[in-house]
């Protein structure tokens, strides 16, 4: 079922379905909780063309934690011959230094992109901006169905109920802080993510 947002506290949005077009709300406790403890997680960021209702992904980056250390990787995505010429910015594009020459020359085909995707696929998609994350990633797969079923969680509720305690929470939250502004590019905005979570467990 596609989310058009998780819900407002805590929640884990599931992103799925044949058509995209249906809704559902996720209940964010037990049942999350119980997610949060027994399935392997991943960081997921998106660059995008602009925040319009219109936007389209142009980067997608994934880290994970690989014995002890964050692995991240990333892809430019070309644009789709559908999505549309008014979802894009000069001024995200100026915030993140993706042009669309740059697309073009390097990007991959947004189909190939999406199959990548699902290769990585396994696990909670944890992010810290869900709602327009899902958006994009809705239109990465609308490219080349059907919808595999991808789970999400905020970043947040993620440290909250993955974390042990008060004090890892504070070495998460001054790792991230430590670590700068955000650079607005996927792969690192998702590495800085695992990192700082990474931190929290007790790992620097």
């Amino acid at each position: 079922m596609i989310a058009e947002r998780p819900s407002e506290e805590n929640g884990a949005a599931q992103t799925g379905g044949p058509t995209g077009q249906e809704t559902q709300e996720i209940d964010t406790s037990a049942s999350t909780q119980a997610l949060v403890d027994t399935r392997p997680a991943y960081f997921l960021d998106f660059e995008a063309s602009s925040l319009a209702d219109t936007s389209w992904p142009v980067e997608i980056g994934i880290a994970r934690i690989v014995d002890g250390e964050v692995v991240a990787d990333s892809r430019l995505i070309r644009p789709h011959p559908t999505w549309e010429p008014e979802g894009w910015s000069d001024e995200s594009a100026r915030l993140h230094g993706i042009n669309l020459e740059l697309l073009e020359a390097d990007g991959a085909p947004a189909e190939e992109v999406a199959a990548w995707f699902r290769e990585r696929n396994v696990g909670l998609a944890i992010t810290d901006n869900p709602h327009f994350e899902q958006r994009w990633l809705i239109r990465l797969l609308a490219t080349d169905p059907p919808f595999p079923g991808v789970e999400l969680l905020d970043y947040d509720s993620y440290l909250r109920m993955s974390l042990p305690d008060a004090a890892a929470l504070g070495r998460a939250e001054r790792a991230r802080k430590a670590a700068g502004p955000a650079p607005h590019r996927a792969g690192p905005d998702a590495a800085r993510l695992a990192g700082a979570w990474l931190a929290g467990m007790g790992t620097p």
